[in-house]
């Protein structure tokens, strides 16, 4: 299923001339062993280098907010979105995003982390306007038929710095859905590279089509608070302390509550 989403993701997408140049292209694949063959892109590194200060170059900000214009724009048949619907990947990475960070007995070690991570996870798991509005979060994502189809991950691994510039990989949760849910993860991770909540406007303005802000600061809540409490860690500098990521956490309280 996984496999089979993500070939039906780059057949759509490279339907566009420009997100064609930014993206493997699929060579092969056998059906019989589940195999794909993509395009490689050649000596490149992904974008995760921002968690430890590095930052994005000129231009690259505004490349990922086209990729995800583009994207999202792409027609779509009944039948596709049917192919699309990735329906065991999408209750893997719900689990991950809105359930498994705010269950108490989850049996994640946070202290080992970051000392005294687990008080603030506590706050959160008991925090009931916060479960609450999570929860409808959840249910939207793992629900949705439309309109748009989504990377589903779009977040600085899945992007390669080439020679000929930032490629789009791994849409291994590539679903339909809101366009919010892939412009909020991404605006996670610009906060935890140092940005502020501005940037949420930023992108905002740079995506330059209609959407649902508060949504998106929702969907964008939601990601800081399963990256810094769930089972899918950053690689964060180690200089990162507690207080750093009770800012965050209040930051993603916030939007979600107010989404």
């Amino acid at each position: 299923d996984r496999i089979h989403t993500e070939l039906r993701f780059y057949d759509v997408a490279h339907r566009d001339a420009e997100l064609s140049k930014r993206m493997p292209r699929v060579l092969a694949f056998d059906r019989g062993d589940h195999v794909a063959m993509l395009e490689d892109l050649g000596e490149a590194a992904d974008l995760t280098s921002l968690y430890a200060g590095d930052a994005l170059e000129p231009g690259e900000l505004e490349t990922l907010c086209d990729f995800a214009r583009r994207l999202h724009a792409l027609p779509l048949t009944d039948d596709e979105r049917a192919g699309l619907a990735n329906r065991a990947m999408r209750e893997l990475n719900h689990a991950h995003l809105f359930a498994v960070p705010l269950d108490p007995g989850n049996g994640l070690d946070l202290d080992a982390i970051t000392p005294g991570l687990a008080d603030a996870a506590r706050e959160l798991q008991h925090d009931d306007a916060f479960l609450a509005r999570v929860t409808e979060l959840g249910e939207l994502y793992l629900h949705a038929t439309g309109p748009s189809l989504l990377h589903g991950d779009y977040y600085p691994g899945g992007f390669l710095r080439t020679a000929p510039g930032l490629c789009g990989i791994d849409p291994e949760f590539a679903c339909v859905g809101p366009v919010e849910l892939d412009l909020g993860v991404l605006v996670a991770h610009l906060v935890f590279a140092g940005e502020g909540p501005d940037v949420a406007e930023r992108v905002e303005s740079l995506y330059a089509e209609k959407m649902d802000g508060a949504l998106l600061r929702g969907f964008a809540g939601v990601e800081l608070m399963r990256r810094l409490i769930g089972v899918a860690q950053l690689p964060l500098p180690e200089e990162v302390g507690v207080e750093r990521k009770r800012e965050w956490l209040a930051f993603a309280r916030g939007w979600v509550v107010n989404a």
